[in-house]
């Protein structure tokens, strides 16, 4: 008996039924997918509630999201490119990306919250650029996947150079007051706030929806994501990073995309792929820490370890 039966037949009856519709909603439908493919999943329902923890964690980066996602999208559709991969949302995730770290980093105080909203929409163009020429380097010449590569390249550039010839400002990002001692409950928090980090955020409530909306989406890449944060929250400690980076989920949201992408996507499972799994969810934490050592004070490391280090696996 299949148990996932009645889900898979809503979705399946979705598909069918969003295909008739209007341009608008299928637009919309494509956006919510965008924001559910960061996490390697197609489900709107997925999309939707990921959506609803952004407003929870920050109605302004929530904003911020949208319009690079929306910009990204629309940039795929009018450069006419595969519809099938725009309406899954392929070319949604690296705007959303953008426009979530344009609202958390970049100073949106007074008269500049509307140059990092012209910011967002830029850098969500150019994210769907960036994504159609990796996609030629990678995917067809050497089999490979860009994954969130395109958001890394522009987001890092433009912090990089406007942070040298600029004066960009950035703000930091804010930690929990209260970390001494750790406690078995923070850690459980630091866990989940791991998986929420993804998209920058370090609400529990965000943190809640956003797993929930995982559940929907694929049960079995939810395990792999808690199995992700549990490895880098554990490696953290190994090393003595700081309680409060490790309480925020700062350290671990790399190793839940790595796991996810090794354990739950880009391989079939097996005994040696769960190892390579965990490992990849430590070097994750490890490339991280060395990033950050690395980088100008105030940038992110973004999600460049999960990447750069599936490509090494691949």
């Amino acid at each position: 008996m299949n148990l996932n039966w009645p889900l898979s037949k809503t979705i399946y009856s979705w598909n069918q039924w969003i295909d008739d519709q209007t341009f608008i909603l299928q637009f919309l439908d494509a956006c919510l997918r965008g924001i559910a493919q960061v996490v390697f999943m197609k489900n709107p329902i997925t999309g939707l509630l990921i959506l609803l923890g952004f407003f929870v964690q920050n109605s302004w980066v929530a904003g911020c999201a949208l319009i690079g996602l929306m910009a990204s999208t629309l940039t795929a559709i009018v450069l006419d490119l595969d519809e099938k991969q725009w309406r899954a949302g392929l070319f949604g995730f690296n705007g959303v990306l953008v426009g979530l770290a344009c609202g958390t980093f970049l100073e949106s105080s007074g008269s500049f919250a509307f140059s990092v909203m012209a910011i967002s929409i830029l850098l969500g163009i150019f994210s769907t650029l960036f994504q159609v020429f990796l996609n030629q380097l990678l995917t067809q010449n050497l089999k490979s996947s860009p994954l969130t590569f395109s958001f890394n390249l522009v987001f890092l550039l433009f912090v990089m150079a406007g942070i040298r010839y600029a004066n960009t400002p950035l703000l930091a990002a804010g930690l929990p007051s209260k970390i001494d001692p750790l406690t078995s409950l923070d850690i459980g928090k630091g866990i989940l706030r791991g998986i929420s980090q993804i998209y920058l955020s370090d609400n529990l409530i965000s943190a809640g929806l956003i797993i929930l909306g995982m559940v929907i989406g694929s049960r079995v890449l939810t395990l792999w994501a808690l199995l992700g944060s549990v490895t880098g929250t554990l490696t953290a400690l190994a090393l003595g990073v700081s309680k409060g980076n490790i309480l925020a989920g700062l350290w671990q949201y790399n190793a839940v995309l790595g796991c996810m992408a090794i354990g739950g996507i880009f391989f079939l499972f097996s005994n040696r792929v769960f190892i390579l799994a965990i490992l990849c969810g430590v070097l994750c934490t490890l490339l991280t820490g060395t990033l950050a050592g690395l980088f100008p004070e105030g940038v992110p490391v973004t999600t460049l370890p999960a990447n750069g280090l599936y490509y090494f696996y691949e």
